[in-house]
């Protein structure tokens, strides 16, 4: 009976052990709409409004890696989407004063598996869903002054485990095998 109780806690510290892989290297598609234009989407540079060096200068579909991959700037605002590991930072620099209006943010990755709300500048709250591979940001605007900037950090579980977790989930379930292997020796 003592035996079942080293294996079953044996088998939750393998479980303990993983760990999630971060983002680094997947492929994120992004999609910026503005309260009031529809479903224009801002972080397609068709559409005029992407800055020059931002991951989605060429498509709304850019690698998660270093620097900042979606941008956008009209003038009166400039928004900022960074994926870092395994966290979102979204960033509104307002540029002129008035009412900032609200938006929604898209982003579509295999890799998304869940999202929690680390810090939030935003008046009023931004508002973070995971839907499926989807994560769906959105704000519900408010009077600003020029200057102010806001931002909003989530974290973003993955849905692969890193190769050194799966190793070390892996040892521990040889371990176990082995306990159970020799007890049955020992009978």
């Amino acid at each position: 009976m003592r035996f079942g109780k080293y294996l079953v806690l044996a088998a939750l510290l393998c479980v303990a052990s993983l760990s999630w892989a971060d983002l680094t290297g997947s492929t994120v598609t992004g999609q910026f709409n503005i309260g009031g234009f529809g479903s224009f989407n801002f972080f397609d540079p068709a559409n005029g409004f992407v800055p020059p060096g931002c991951g989605n200068s060429a498509s709304p579909t850019t690698t998660i890696g270093p620097g900042i991959e979606f941008c956008f700037n009209d003038g009166a605002n400039a928004d900022d989407a960074d994926f870092t590991g395994t966290q979102l930072t979204i960033t509104d620099l307002v540029e002129s004063s008035g009412p900032n209006r609200s938006f929604v943010m898209k982003f579509n990755d295999d890799l998304f598996a869940g999202l929690t709300e680390l810090s939030d500048s935003f008046p009023g709250g931004m508002i973070g869903v995971l839907n499926g591979n989807e994560i769906d940001v959105s704000w519900g605007g408010s009077d600003v002054d020029a200057g102010q900037m806001f931002t909003a950090v989530f974290d973003v579980n993955t849905a692969v485990p890193e190769p050194g977790s799966i190793m070390l989930f892996a040892t521990g379930l040889a371990g176990v095998a082995g306990m159970i292997f020799r007890r049955r020796l020992r009978q």
